[in-house]
C-alpha cells in the first residue's frame, strides 16, 4: 500500500509542478483525479489502522475530488 501511495504522491507532485511551470497546458483534472486516488488509498490505510473517523473523512474528500475532476474534464 505504501508503494502505491508513494507513486501517486510523486505523480501528483510532478504533474502539479509541470502545470505550474507550463501555463499553456491545463492538467488540473488529471491532478485532481490522482489526488483523489491518493486520498482514497490514505483513507483505506487509516481504516486498517482503526482510525475510522479520519479514514472515512479522507474517503469522502477523495470522492469529492474525483467528482470535481470528472466535472472539470467533461464540462470544460
Amino acid at each position: 500500500m505504501s508503494i502505491v501511495k508513494m507513486i501517486l504522491a510523486l505523480s501528483v507532485l510532478s504533474i502539479s509542478t509541470f502545470g505550474f511551470l507550463n501555463k499553456s497546458i491545463d492538467l488540473s483534472s488529471i491532478m485532481l483525479f490522482l489526488l483523489g486516488a491518493l486520498l482514497l488509498t490514505m483513507g483505506a490505510e487509516e481504516i486498517k489502522k482503526e482510525k475510522k473517523f479520519l479514514g472515512y473523512l479522507l474517503i469522502i474528500i477523495a470522492f469529492f475530488n474525483i467528482f470535481v475532476a470528472f466535472q472539470d474534464y467533461f464540462l470544460s
